[in-house]
């Protein structure tokens, strides 16, 4: 089994001190920190908007410090991430939130498209309009957006970012269904949890749990 993501000897802010993991390609992991904000970094971390101090990370076999500007975009563009707060492009609608990087990438969405994302919003019961901003949107439609964003993409690497906090069970439910589902679609896609806790409702559980700090 490949490597989908390793961080080697990794040091950050005080945050991660000589760090060192590997999550293999297909798995599901949960990485847990302290904080909402730790887990926030970590993500960051591995999509490249931050480097390491010293040490390195490896993402799909490329190397985040050694990357150009471009190799870092087009790495982007295979990973799916959802923050804690959808990170949601404030003057842009929900919609247009979810086709933004699609458009970026790819160009102008196929019918089918949409009627996967209008599926998707269906199922996770999004009530917002296609066309609200997100000022508008609840907490739980903000990650729904954002879950419907990323996979549309479909990445082979998803980081959920502390999805399930200040959730009602029935929401938590939900996007760890839809999680799952989406995970299981392929049997070398990899689902990475950040969460400051190890109780996170995912069935049939994780490969592997990583704890940041006490290693």
């Amino acid at each position: 089994m490949s490597t989908a993501v390793s961080f080697h000897k990794v040091n950050y802010s005080g945050l991660l001190n000589g760090f060192s993991c590997e999550i293999k390609s297909g798995s599901c992991t949960l990485i847990t920190t302290e904080r909402e904000d730790e887990s926030f970094v970590l993500a960051a971390l591995m999509t490249g908007m931050k480097l390491p101090e010293s040490g390195s990370i490896t993402i799909s076999g490329r190397i985040t410090a050694e990357s150009s500007p471009d190799e870092l975009s087009q790495l982007r563009s295979r990973l799916g991430v959802v923050p804690p707060g959808g990170g949601l492009v404030s003057n842009l609608k929900a919609w247009e939130n979810i086709f933004l990087p699609f458009l970026y990438h790819r160009g102008e969405p196929a019918e089918a498209d949409e009627e996967s994302v209008d599926a998707c919003l269906k199922d996770l019961g999004y009530t917002s309009k296609k066309m609200a901003l997100p000022a508008h949107l609840t907490l739980y439609e903000k990650r729904v957006v954002a879950f419907a964003r990323a996979t549309l993409m479909k990445p082979d690497i998803m980081i959920y970012c502390n999805i399930f906090d200040k959730m009602t069970p029935a929401q938590q439910m939900g996007l760890s269904q839809a999680a799952a589902e989406y995970h299981s679609e392929n049997a070398a896609r990899t689902s990475i949890f950040l969460a400051s806790t190890t109780d996170v409702p995912i069935g049939g559980g994780f490969d592997a749990l990583i704890p940041i700090h006490g290693q």
